[in-house]
């Protein structure tokens, strides 16, 4: 009966997400398991384990991984673990699994990109979650932390459900319609130092808001629900990409007074 809630959800979703073209299939390869004993099942998938620890990528994986083990690193070493679109596909699967790390891949054309349910104390970060029908689902599940991840193009870009005290901070949310489903759960929107998200939509949700004395932070929080706001949400890095082209122009005219300057001799 707990996922009754989801399940409705997702219904509603599916329609729109497939009409939108937001998956496209693919040839399926199975599920692959991390068993809890260590094992990786089939053997002949593209992840390798020196250690029982560590499980990474050795190239693309076009298939569903369930993780059965605690205490573990899934590495995607800049892989894409890709989905088929089917409506009940999941990427990454947990359930009553702890201290569970998944980094460090693209994960595109599942249901649910990553899922944690009944699941604590685990992280994700540093991925590029895109082309989902929902990017992160986290159910009935408390204290992880999703950070650093690139969370787009999604209808919703991260459900929690009966689900608090988890911490999402330096998340870029891009285009994703909804950017956050939220029922019976309160969370943690920053890093406790004053930097939360990049939001896509906050411009013209909040559009006379302003920078708080050039931090990068804009100076009106983001409101998901009345339980849940990003207090400090990231002003977009143009200054970054602009101070990156004034060294390259930089460097260019000095090149080219040097070039000059060896003609001249």
């Amino acid at each position: 009966m707990k996922n009754i809630l989801l399940l409705a959800f997702m219904s509603v979703l599916l329609p729109t997400a497939v009409i939108g073209g937001l998956i496209r299939p693919v040839v399926a390869q199975g599920t692959i398991y991390i068993r809890n004993d260590g094992n990786i099942d089939p053997p002949t998938a593209n992840m390798a384990s020196d250690d029982n620890v560590t499980y990474a990528f050795t190239g693309n994986i076009y298939a569903e991984i369930v993780v059965e083990r605690d205490n573990i690193l899934v590495d995607g070493a800049g892989y894409v673990l890709l989905g088929t679109g089917s409506p009940e596909s999941r990427g990454i699967f947990l359930s009553g699994k702890s201290n569970v790390t998944i980094k460090n891949m693209e994960v595109k054309g599942f249901a649910y990109g990553i899922w944690f349910d009944m699941s604590s104390n685990n992280s994700i970060f540093g991925n590029n979650i895109t082309n989902n029908i929902g990017g992160i689902l986290i159910s009935y599940s408390s204290n992880n932390s999703i950070y650093g991840n690139n969370i787009t193009n999604q209808y919703y870009g991260i459900a929690l459900t009966d689900s608090s005290n988890n911490s999402i901070y330096h998340n870029n949310f891009v285009d994703n319609p909804q950017q956050v489903y939220s029922y019976n759960s309160t969370n943690i929107w920053d890093d406790g130092t004053g930097k939360g998200n990049y939001w896509s939509d906050y411009e013209d949700r909040y559009p006379h808001a302003e920078e708080m004395d050039e931090s990068g932070i804009w100076n009106t929080p983001y409101v998901i629900d009345i339980n849940n706001q990003d207090n400090y949400p990231l002003v977009p890095e143009f200054l970054t990409w602009i101070s990156m082209l004034l060294v390259l122009l930089v460097l260019t005219v000095i090149v080219a007074i040097y070039k000059l300057r060896l003609f001249c001799y």
